[in-house]
């Protein structure tokens, strides 16, 4: 895989999000992942417009590619969590949340929201 071509793709989605072109983004993210299966960073951007649109089958797919492809990741984790907590399985997006804190310790957000479900008692 050419790293130069996986880049081009990610600015090439990120400019179409960006701009609120939306549908677009989401074309060339399938595009983008089915010539580069093996680019983590692709299946996170893919993953990321599937979440916001609220088609979280295809997100968590993504998501969990993006994981399997980059497990040291832990913006991976976390962004798996906010899926599941928004969808209010709570007691995997605090496996997520966890593992993104393992992975980085200083990593505020996933703090934050473990915090949010401990303290609202979710799980």
């Amino acid at each position: 895989m050419d790293g130069h071509l996986v880049r081009a793709w990610n600015n090439l989605i990120l400019l179409h999000q960006k701009a609120s072109r939306h549908e677009q983004a989401l074309r060339f993210a399938i595009r983008a992942t089915e010539l580069n299966a093996d680019a983590d960073t692709l299946h996170f951007l893919a993953a990321s417009i599937y979440g916001e649109q609220n088609r979280m089958n295809e997100s968590r797919w993504h998501f969990e590619r993006a994981i399997i492809l980059a497990p040291h990741n832990p913006a991976y984790f976390y962004n798996l969590g906010v899926l599941y907590h928004r969808a209010h399985e709570y007691g995997k997006a605090v496996q997520l949340y966890r593992e993104a804190l393992r992975l980085d310790p200083s990593h505020r957000e996933a703090a934050k929201q473990l915090q949010q479900v401990i303290k609202k008692k979710l799980v």
